[in-house]
This record gives structure tokens, sequence and C-alpha cells, in this order.
């Protein structure tokens, strides 16, 4: 849907390199990366599962300077 207003990449565990400045990127990929800004959006109605309640952690910690939480 954001590629129709904006360029942006869609980052997924195929991508070799990012074509834009801008990136979506799933949380579980974005382990060990840093970004300038980070816009998280999080259900709040969503049960995480066991293995994935860490998942909104990790997205939350990629931010250098930046950070934008959409509940």
């Amino acid at each position: 849907m954001l590629e129709k207003d904006i360029n942006v990449t869609l980052i997924d565990d195929k991508t070799v390199q990012a074509k834009t400045d801008i990136v979506v990127i799933p949380a579980y990929l974005s382990k060990g990366l840093e970004f300038d800004a980070v816009i998280v959006y999080n259900d709040p109605d969503s049960k995480y599962k066991r293995d994935e309640k860490n998942l909104l952690y990790v997205a939350c910690t990629r931010a250098q300077h930046e950070l934008y939480i959409y509940n």
C-alpha cells in the first residue's frame, strides 16, 4: 500500500540489497541492525505467542535517534 505514495522497499529473508532509503522490515529480521528512525505498529489486541513475546522489544531497540510507536 505504501509503494503507491512513496519510494519504499519491503525487506524479506530473500532480500540482498535495499534499493531505497525507506525500508519496511519485520521485527524478526531486524535483530542486530540499527536504523536512524524506526516506526513500529503494535496492535494492542494481538496476543503474542511465547516465542514472539520479545519482538516488540527487538523492534523498539533498533532505533538510534527516533522511535515512533503506533498502537
